[in-house]
């Protein structure tokens, strides 16, 4: 399905199945008022495909079919499928996306097959129709169906429902999904520093005034202010230097991380600023050896050198590049 979200947002599948494995997939329902529908006909909604009927929605493989020509003459079905009840709190623009194929006998008849998607807002209390077809859908067939009512609710459900199935053929629902689109997270850190005297201990004050000499421990406090966990971690204090390097810590969402520099003596009146840096994955970083090793001609053992990287972390990728010159003689 191709992406029907805006700038700064991303989709994201809030239910879906293809109807493959056990009937109703976890927690969907189905539910039927049918009568007279005899075997091997079935009552319900099913993907065991009791019509032996081919896959003519698009999809591949089982799918959902309500079948009333299968049960036969003289039955009614009547029939519904229905999602699991959705949360789509902060979520914008949902739509129900499905492969089908609808096969309708005869039309404009008061006790005849109708298929109607419906939706709940309420947790099943209530339906609306957002889609009603009384006449031919002939797949394959893929269909998006917008539910702007549905946007920010928590008591969602998207329902297929077969309506007075009099021997009048079959629809088939394959792939069926429920997406919307919720804001791409966004990084952001909030820093605090503060100084105080007891080492390992942050103080509460951002500016001290002591006797020349005395020790201070500076406290550097990182809040995740963003949507993404943050796992590597720089902080540089223009007086100080670097006091964290690639420091690994995964600082999720809303949370933080603080820790002290201790008994840094003040010899004179001092203001320094810090920056704390931190990133999803890890700066890359180049590390490079002059050994200027001569190749032995005729010697399968070689030359070797070895280069020592001093970094913590963990290693996602390794790029290795080799010079060598050769002179012919």
């Amino acid at each position: 399905v191709p992406t029907h979200c805006g700038p700064g947002t991303q989709e994201v599948t809030v239910a879906f199945s293809d109807f493959a494995g056990p009937f109703p997939p976890a927690g969907w329902t189905v539910a039927n008022t049918s009568s007279g529908c005899t075997p091997p006909g079935l009552p319900d909604w099913t993907n065991t495909n009791p019509g032996l009927r081919a896959n003519f929605t698009g999809g591949l493989g089982a799918f959902a079919i309500a079948d009333s020509d299968r049960c036969g003459s003289g039955s009614i079905l009547p029939t519904t499928l229905d999602t699991p009840v959705l949360d789509l709190t902060g979520l914008t623009d949902p739509l129900v996306h499905y492969a089908t194929d609808y096969s309708d006998i005869a039309t404009a008849q008061a006790d005849n097959d109708t298929a109607v998607l419906e939706l709940s807002t309420d947790g099943g209390a209530t339906f609306t129709p957002v889609l009603t077809w009384d006449e031919d859908h002939f797949g394959p067939l893929s269909i998006d169906q917008a539910i702007p009512a549905a946007a920010g609710d928590n008591d969602v459900i998207v329902r297929w429902h077969y309506v007075n199935g009099t021997c009048d053929w079959w629809w088939e629902v394959d792939d069926a999904m429920v997406i919307a689109c919720e804001p791409i997270p966004v990084p952001s850190i909030s820093m605090s520093k503060t100084v105080g005297l007891t080492a390992g201990v942050c103080g509460v004050d951002e500016t001290l005034t002591v006797p020349f000499g005395t020790p201070v421990t500076y406290c550097y406090t990182v809040t995740n202010t963003g949507g993404v966990t943050l796992n590597f971690h720089t902080v540089v204090d223009d007086q100080l230097g670097t006091v964290l390097d690639n420091f690994v810590l995964a600082l999720a969402p809303a949370s933080s991380y603080f820790f002290t520099v201790d008994d840094v003596p003040l010899t004179t009146t001092t203001t320094n600023n810090a920056t704390w840096t931190a990133s999803e994955t890890s700066p890359s970083s180049t590390n490079c050896s002059f050994p200027a090793l001569a190749i032995p001609d005729g010697n399968p053992t070689g030359v070797n050198d070895v280069m020592v990287v001093a970094a913590s972390g963990t290693l996602t990728d390794l790029e290795v590049s080799l010079d060598v010159t050769h002179t012919w003689v």
